[in-house]
């Protein structure tokens, strides 16, 4: 695998910005020209992770740490924010498991050497169904949790989070953590729905749509630019829970609509 160039938001090169904001823009049509900047460095000022081949970024991942006190901790814990991880289309032969290697690499280096042991919470904001199954997966606690109703003190600190720390101050998070923008868009997604947003889960990715994640109409699927928050919390006791409910219990989803 390549490995990556590693800098701050204020080392990024003029063109870089240029290629960064192409490769989001071939993702999502309907993001503005310029989302790198007024969306990511202006609000949290990410590390990005920079895979190039031959001068060119083929792929890349962004993350920003805040720390705060949660619900999870009487102490203030690190809050891993993975702001952008997207790649340009057949770049897999070059950076196969680019965004599994970068969140390694940000966790040791950010949060330590066992990294695997320590409490600390991750989050990122998501219109895609089969990406937050697969997180929920990871975390023996996550949120949001449609088995249950989120816990008060959970949307308390969504909300925080969603002003204070990501400054998305225009949007609004309602008690399934999702995030509705302000200005919202239509983007055609009726082709990549089967192999990129389909999780096996009918229950999961009808909660995208009731929560008007995704839209449906005439049998086809559209982004329309909101957003849910994920919220994973890590410990070396959920980590053990994790192991033993997966070996010993039936994996169901937790992203169950009431």
């Amino acid at each position: 695998m390549v490995k990556p160039i590693i800098k701050k938001s204020t080392d990024l090169t003029s063109d870089e910005i240029t290629e960064l904001n192409e490769i989001c823009h071939s993702i999502n049509s309907c993001f503005p020209e310029n989302h790198i900047q007024e969306n990511h460095i202006k609000k949290t000022s990410p590390v990005f992770y920079l895979f190039k081949v031959e001068g060119k970024i083929v792929a890349f991942h962004a993350f920003s740490i805040f720390k705060e006190k949660t619900p999870f901790s009487t102490k203030e814990l690190p809050i891993i924010y993975i702001n952008l991880s997207f790649k340009r289309p057949n770049a897999d032969s070059h950076i196969k498991n680019y965004a599994k290697w970068s969140n390694a690499h940000f966790l040791k280096a950010n949060i330590g050497r066992l990294w695997i042991l320590k409490k600390f919470v991750l989050i990122f904001l998501t219109n895609n169904p089969k990406l937050a199954k697969r997180s929920a997966n990871i975390f023996y606690e996550s949120y949001p949790t449609y088995k249950n109703n989120t816990p008060q003190k959970i949307q308390d600190f969504s909300k925080k989070i969603i002003h204070k720390n990501l400054k998305l101050s225009s949007s609004n998070i309602n008690q399934n953590l999702v995030v509705y923008k302000e200005s919202t868009y239509k983007m055609d997604i009726n082709s990549k729905w089967e192999n990129l947003y389909k999780s096996n889960d009918y229950e999961q990715d009808d909660f995208f749509i009731k929560n008007d994640i995704i839209q449906t109409e005439d049998n086809k699927f559209f982004l329309t630019g909101n957003l849910m928050l994920f919220m994973g919390y890590s410990s070396f006791l959920n980590l053990i829970r994790n192991v033993l409910y997966h070996k010993f219990k039936k994996n169901e989803s937790p992203y169950k609509v009431k």
